[in-house]
């Protein structure tokens, strides 16, 4: 439940900022299912769960702090979005590396199964070269 005081201090023009959030993030959630329901089948368009997963999980954690914040955005902030995906990716490269078997059996396509192995772990090493680069 939202805390009453932290209503009371937004304004109407943040007020109008999160719902066009929320929204955005629904309707990559049925971007998203829409996605998987069309090209499941086919490779050449299909794009991964974890992209997904990735765009929602960094929305949904830099929504707050964009709507509130008083200053404008600086280079510094999209340096760190960036470092930010690139370590959620790494950490949902590794989830789809060990449940590659089991995506196979259950005919769940993921990054793992659409890249290969080997790729994947090189996409892996590029984002945490990436991330050290950044810092």
């Amino acid at each position: 439940m939202v805390d009453k005081y932290i209503l009371e201090a937004l304004t109407d023009s943040d007020r109008a900022s999160i719902i066009v959030f929320t929204l955005l993030l629904g309707g990559m959630v049925l971007l998203f299912y829409a996605m998987r329901h069309i090209f499941r089948r086919n490779r050449l368009f299909f794009i991964p769960g974890e992209i997904f997963v990735l765009f929602l999980y960094l929305a949904g954690t830099w929504m707050g702090p964009f709507v509130t914040r008083s200053e404008a955005l600086l280079p510094v902030h999209g340096m760190i979005g960036i470092m930010m995906g690139l370590v959620l990716l790494m950490n949902l490269g590794i989830i789809s590396l060990y449940d590659v078997n089991l995506d196979t059996r259950l005919g769940i396509s993921s990054l793992a199964y659409a890249l290969g192995n080997r790729m994947t772990r090189s996409l892996m090493l590029g984002a945490a070269s990436g991330v050290m680069l950044l810092t």
